[in-house]
């Protein structure tokens, strides 16, 4: 930027202050203006210290007179000389320039070796890399394969447990599915209704939980199904009067193992009813024939005698204990009894009941004296319409009807 007859020294000055760190600067230099006059100036750079990394220089264009007491260490300037100190400069950057290049170039070569031998294990990386790709590619497949088998799977018991789901809450029967530490982990709403269970009651001990029922060794008796591996089953009563049927049964798995208990409750309280009182009705129709005056004999398809009233043991001879084991056609009994027209006989033959048909029979079986019998029979069928067995009336001849 410098017009070129103070550029040398200006360029001079300017790299003396900034190597040796000190005001530089030239006098008497000829400045030859636009007219064609000429004339001197003082030149002077000054370094300033901004900061402590920061410096600036200051050049001065003076009036080429010297002022009265100024020290300033000034020189007059030798263009020759300059030129010759600028060129030494020059010459010294240029060689530092060069070395530093050198410098710079053989590391660059020892980069460049370096880089040529991390390509190469680049490149080496890069084929491995390429096979482990390979590889993973393969196991990638195999692992859609195996995740879509998975995903069946998971759809098929997602539907399973649906099913049993919807079948758990259909169902009326009470069932409560417990592991091998007796903890509860699934059970129906109808369960609910005897055993005090809420659905955070999953994953408690059943021990922890109370009941309904009139069952006081329960949980003892579900502890022993699950030691002995042996179902168990029980009729009881809860505390309203309702009667279950009460399942406790190993949990099993496929492969026959147990994992757990299956308590199921069944409400038989309509059976139980229609039992007992087919019960009571029992008891009272053998306490009506037992207390009838006729010998009343009931037998099997088989002869064998199947009830005796009183007074049809007093008749026989034998207690009801004793008839349980016998045949109303053996021996013991009647030698009529074994002949074809025999009433039991003529009953299964023509289907039909028979009237007053007397026989002879020895009561006791001891020998004594036969007495004269007269039978009445009814045959009894069975749902085919066969005969299955008979109820015979028996009473002395010599007894008043």
């Amino acid at each position: 930027m410098a017009r070129s007859d103070i550029a040398i020294p200006l360029g001079t000055a300017i790299q003396t202050a900034i190597s040796e760190d000190r005001e530089s600067g030239y006098s008497d230099l000829v400045v030859v203006h636009d007219d064609g006059t000429a004339s001197t100036i003082r030149l002077t750079v000054r370094p300033l210290h901004a900061g402590r990394n920061t410096r600036y220089y200051a050049v001065l264009f003076e009036p080429g007179e010297k002022a009265d007491g100024d020290e300033r260490p000034v020189a007059s300037f030798d263009l020759d000389e300059s030129v010759r100190k600028r060129i030494a400069d020059l010459e010294g950057e240029l060689k530092y320039t060069k070395e530093n290049l050198q410098a710079t170039i053989e590391e660059l070569e020892t980069s460049n070796e370096e880089l040529q031998a991390t390509n190469e294990e680049l490149l080496s990386s890069n084929e491995e890399l390429q096979s482990t790709n390979e590889e993973l590619q393969s196991v990638n497949e195999e692992l859609i394969t195996v995740n879509s088998e998975y995903q069946k799977k998971i759809e098929e018991l997602s539907e399973l447990n649906d099913d049993m789901d919807n079948l758990l809450s259909g169902t009326a029967y009470g069932t409560v599915f417990l592991d091998q530490d007796l903890t509860i982990r699934k059970y129906t709403a109808p369960a609910a209704d005897q055993i005090n269970i809420i659905k955070t009651d999953v994953g408690r001990p059943f021990s922890d939980l109370s009941h309904n029922l009139i069952y006081d060794n329960l949980l003892e008796d579900i502890t022993t199904v699950g030691s002995a591996d042996q179902p168990m089953e029980l009729e009881v009563q809860n505390k309203s009067g309702h009667w279950f049927l009460v399942k406790i049964q190993p949990y099993r798995t496929e492969h026959e193992n147990s994992r757990g208990i299956v308590l199921s409750l069944i409400d038989i309280t309509e059976r139980k009813s229609a039992e007992l009182a087919l019960l009571r009705q029992h008891e009272l129709l053998m306490r009506v024939l037992d207390t009838n005056p006729t010998a009343i004999v009931m037998l099997d398809h088989r002869g064998r005698i199947i009830y005796a009233n009183r007074h049809g043991e007093r008749v026989l001879g034998y207690t009801r204990q004793e008839l349980g084991s016998m045949r109303l056609e053996d021996q013991a009994f009647a030698a009529d009894f074994v002949d074809e027209n025999g009433p039991l006989d003529r009953i299964r033959r023509d289907k039909k009941p028979i009237d007053d048909t007397t026989i002879s029979l020895t009561p006791g079986g001891d020998g004594s004296e036969s007495v004269e019998v007269v039978v009445n029979g009814n045959p009894i069928f069975d749902e085919n319409g066969e005969v299955e067995g008979a109820v015979l009336n028996l009473r002395r001849a010599n007894e008043d009807e």
